[in-house]
């Protein structure tokens, strides 16, 4: 499209939605605008218009946000450089201040205005670092559409999009991600392989690290690797999903210890994965049970468990949904994956009774959406915390407070 004065969309931005995109509105219509922040006079053009929504691409900056901030990547698909590269990150224009108040916000409208639940919102806990925190990264593997060589190459994905932009110096992850990577692409090429994916994973205590394709060859370092998580030892495999900010989870963590309130209680941990949230409690728990349908993470969390000296826990490979019905847990912790619960889990736990719950999720509108399932069956959400694991990108981990009205 030609862009021009007739079709250009000239607004303030007024806030920031889940996605990332700021938001104003033009003639009654609402228009996101990505890479804007709140504050920004814009011009853009739109790409998408709806009944009564308009996606927009930024043309042009008229008045900067106070909020913004001189962008420190290169590879940062900032509109305003009219750039259409990396997707990794959304957040590099704004303070780091700003980012933490538009994921508070996410938070609550998800609670508010998705789930209809009025709870009492903690302040969001930010993390130490907001550069090179991760302890994992999937690199996308493919070849150069622009390279008659075919040579490969690695990197993130395209904003919206399957294309591979590669580059070497992101500052989400540790700097020698990416020398392992080239490692393992010339290892996997001598193999005559190519994979959709290499994962470079490294302990943020051990230091141990490794490189893995497609989650079967271990390419270099041993296949597993270990770390440590609350000060417990745990033992990672390259299926097993472990969280890529281990200081921010260790707060998570605490948290979720302060809502399970251990001391003598039977705790049932569904999707435990490798087991560290149940082990970080295990000390003054009663008893842990634990269940995660990753056979490789079940595998991990009794090794686990073995490596700890820990005896009053219990992983079971199976089903969230499939519970045994001898158990009796006086708390549950549920931590499924970004989509959620399904409808027969929750269920499965309603018909348990535990005292409390306590709901962790990487994506606020399903957490609201279950835990306004839960309040069907008769719990009431009384607090929610966020905790931002993730900076710099739209997606932060929250954290709701789950009792029967007869234990508040």
């Amino acid at each position: 499209m030609t862009i021009n004065s007739e079709n250009i969309l000239k607004t303030r931005i007024t806030d920031i939605s889940s996605d990332g995109s700021g938001v104003g509105r033009v003639n009654g219509k609402v228009v996101f605008v990505p890479y804007t922040a709140i504050g920004d006079h814009i011009e853009a053009i739109a790409v998408k218009v709806k009944k009564s929504i308009i996606h927009g691409e930024l043309v042009q900056i008229v008045t900067k946000s106070p909020d913004r901030i001189s962008v420190d990547c290169e590879y940062f698909a900032s509109g305003e450089t009219g750039l259409n590269r990396c997707g990794g990150c959304d957040f590099r224009h704004i303070s780091y201040e700003a980012e933490l108040k538009a994921k508070a916000k996410f938070i609550q409208n998800a609670f508010t205005k998705i789930g209809k639940l009025e709870p009492e919102f903690l302040p969001i806990i930010s993390s130490d670092s907001t550069n090179y925190y991760r302890n994992n990264v999937q690199f996308q593997v493919g070849q150069s559409e622009n390279d008659k060589s075919q040579v490969l190459i690695y990197g993130f994905h395209a904003p919206k999009s399957k294309a591979i932009i590669p580059h070497k110096n992101c500052k989400l992850y540790h700097a020698e991600f990416a020398e392992i990577a080239e490692k393992a692409i010339e290892k996997i090429c001598n193999l005559g392989q190519i994979p959709k994916q290499i994962c470079v994973r490294k302990g943020h205590y051990s230091g141990e690290i490794n490189a893995v394709a497609d989650k079967t060859i271990t390419l270099i370092g041993n296949h597993k690797i270990t770390d440590t998580m609350c000060g417990i030892k745990v033992e990672i495999s390259p299926q097993s999903f472990y969280q890529v900010n281990t200081p921010a989870a260790e707060k998570l963590y605490g948290v979720i210890k302060k809502i399970v309130v251990p001391k003598d209680k039977t705790i049932l941990d569904l999707y435990c994965g490798i087991g560290t949230i149940g082990l970080s409690l295990a000390n003054e728990a009663k008893k842990i049970i634990g269940i995660e349908y990753v056979e490789s993470a079940v595998k991990n969390a009794v090794a686990n468990a073995e490596i700890n000296n820990i005896e009053n826990a219990q992983f079971i490979c199976g089903d969230a949904s499939d519970l045994p019905e001898n158990i009796r847990p006086d708390v549950v912790i549920l931590d499924p994956a970004r989509r959620g619960c399904d409808f027969s889990v929750l269920e499965k736990v309603k018909n348990l009774r535990p005292a409390r719950i306590a709901m962790v999720s990487c994506e606020p509108a399903t957490a609201a959406r279950d835990c306004a399932i839960l309040g069907q069956f008769g719990y009431k959400v009384i607090r929610v915390q966020g905790v931002d694991l993730f900076p710099r990108t739209r997606h932060v981990e929250c954290v709701a407070e789950l009792v029967l009205p007869q234990n508040i």
